[in-house]
């Protein structure tokens, strides 16, 4: 794999450390990339979304808290076969011989690829497998003309530093507009959310608003719905 997409956009010490443990993994195991994406074998999906689960289940034992995902394991299971098969979603499994050791699930929606899940086995932690993982979902990108890897909620150290680009992450509460008492039940979970998030700023010491901590590195999420980011070819 080549690091020379990246290397621009990365600090030099990053990219170096990329660089080495790329190096590293693939001079003491025997490496190869799988991407399934418009056609899957349901026993080869099923065994890899299992082992997607087992590493994100071993990497999360003693943990106070579960791994988000896991808490609507069955709707992804149940939903990303066919979505794969219809291109809108997407497995990246990197392969130890043949042995799985990293596996990540995205989705693509027109020309961005929102990266939903990753995780790998704790035995190669040491390798920076979920780094690794990203990066192959960039050049991924590049090489398929999608113009944004979306990592999701979540400010993470390696999402900052990878990123060229950051943007609110919106949510919204829904509810029936003629039922009162699920607009007040949908009122109480907004200030419930507005709670948490400031919870969360305070646990991480960042009492700046966003925009004055990475100011220079905002998006416009509009214009990824403009033409001139539009793929014109028909393909994802």
């Amino acid at each position: 794999m080549s690091y020379s997409l990246f290397e621009e956009h990365l600090k030099k010490k990053t990219y170096k450390t990329l660089r080495q443990d790329l190096q590293k993994l693939e001079r003491d195991y025997d490496i190869r990339l799988e991407i399934h994406y418009g056609e899957i074998d349901p026993d080869l999906y099923h065994s890899l979304m299992k082992t997607l689960k087992r590493f994100i289940e071993d990497r999360f034992v003693g943990r106070t808290h579960k791994h988000s995902a896991l808490l609507k394991w069955d709707y992804y299971v149940d939903q990303s076969l066919g979505r794969i098969r219809s291109c809108s979603s997407i497995l990246f499994v990197l392969r130890h011989k043949s042995q799985p050791i990293a596996i990540s699930l995205g989705h693509t929606i027109k020309n961005v690829l929102n990266s939903a899940i990753t995780s790998y086995d704790k035995k190669f932690s040491r390798y920076s497998l979920g780094k690794i993982m990203f990066i192959k979902e960039l050049e991924w990108c590049f090489l398929n003309g999608l113009r944004l890897l979306d990592t999701g909620w979540g400010n993470f150290e390696y999402k900052i530093k990878f990123s060229n680009a950051i943007y609110y992450y919106a949510t919204h509460v829904m509810y029936p507009k003629k039922s009162f008492g699920k607009k007040v039940y949908a009122y109480f979970i907004g200030i419930f959310l507005e709670a948490k998030h400031y919870l969360i700023a305070i646990k991480n010491r960042r009492f700046k608003r966003s925009r004055d901590l990475y100011q220079g590195r905002w998006m416009q999420v509009e214009r990824f719905r403009t033409r001139e980011y539009r793929q014109t070819d028909g393909t994802t």
